[in-house]
C-alpha cells in the first residue's frame, strides 16, 4: 500500500520528511488486509506481494486485548 504524507500521523510524517519523500510503502498482512484501516491514511495504491523464502506460522501466544487470560490468542509471525 502507498500512502501520501498528508494523510499520516505526525511520527510517520517525521520519518517521511527525513527521507524527503511524499509517499511511503506499508506492508500489511492478515487482518490488516481487509479492515479498511488504510482509508484514514490516504491510501493511493494497493498491490499484492509475495515474501519469498518465508511462511506464516502461528507460534506466539498473546493475552493482550484478549479476555481469556488462561487461553492466549495465537499470533502469526513470519518464519524462514
Amino acid at each position: 500500500m502507498v500512502v501520501r504524507a498528508e494523510g499520516v500521523t505526525p511520527d510517520v510524517a517525521s520519518i517521511m520528511s527525513e527521507t524527503e519523500t511524499d509517499h511511503m510503502w506499508i506492508f500489511g498482512y492478515g487482518s490488516l488486509m481487509d479492515d479498511k484501516w488504510e482509508v484514514k491514511f490516504g491510501c493511493i495504491r494497493r498491490t499484492l506481494a509475495v515474501l519469498q523464502g518465508y511462511r506464516r506460522t502461528f507460534n506466539k501466544a498473546s493475552t493482550q486485548n484478549w479476555e481469556a487470560k488462561r487461553l492466549p490468542a495465537r499470533l502469526s509471525t513470519w518464519k524462514r
